[in-house]
């Protein structure tokens, strides 16, 4: 016999293999709230680490601009009193984050709670000393990141003398 078409099984066949990888493929594609946290850490560590190393091999001031609020930051060279933002090395586009906009991060607050004078800038001379809008900074930096979903928060902690990057992960019991 000379088959010229599907049979109505051998369609509901195909059908049901279809959504079953479509369903494979779309779960593997959400990011867990936990990993979020833990990769919005680390893109703000490297980050904050990124503008100092600028310092000290450009010889030449660099720094993080957060705007708690809107969940977002950038870095930027201080030049000539301006805040210039730089290009991300990788892109070529500027060098801003947006945690609203970039799904690795979507959920994730950025709170500023310590040692800032205005809560949102912090820069590196070109020793690697961390300064703050009004001078130097003189005790901890704190920034709060807290998942909106699961409600675990992690601390990043920016040390005075040396601007060492360091985090304590508090644990959220329900």
């Amino acid at each position: 016999m000379n088959k010229k078409s599907f049979s109505l099984i051998e369609l509901v066949i195909i059908v049901l293999v279809i959504g079953i990888m479509a369903a494979v493929v779309i779960s593997s594609l959400h990011i867990p709230s936990e990993l979020r946290l833990e990769a919005a850490k680390n893109k703000i560590m490297h980050d904050i680490g990124y503008a100092q190393n600028l310092s000290l091999t450009q010889q030449k001031q660099y720094g993080v601009r957060f705007r708690p609020g809107q969940n977002r930051y950038w870095l930027y060279d201080v030049a000539a009193g301006h805040w210039v933002r730089i290009k991300d090395p990788i892109t070529g586009d500027q060098y801003e984050i947006d945690f609203d906009d970039d799904s690795r991060f979507q959920g994730i607050g950025i709170k500023i709670t310590q040692a800032w004078m205005d809560g949102r800038r912090l820069y590196f001379d070109l020793q690697g000393r961390p300064y703050v809008r009004n001078g130097i900074l003189t005790s901890q930096a704190r920034i709060q990141l807290r998942d909106s979903v699961s409600g675990k928060q992690v601390d990043i902690f920016i040390d005075p003398n040396t601007g060492l990057v360091s985090t304590v992960e508090e644990i959220l019991i329900p």
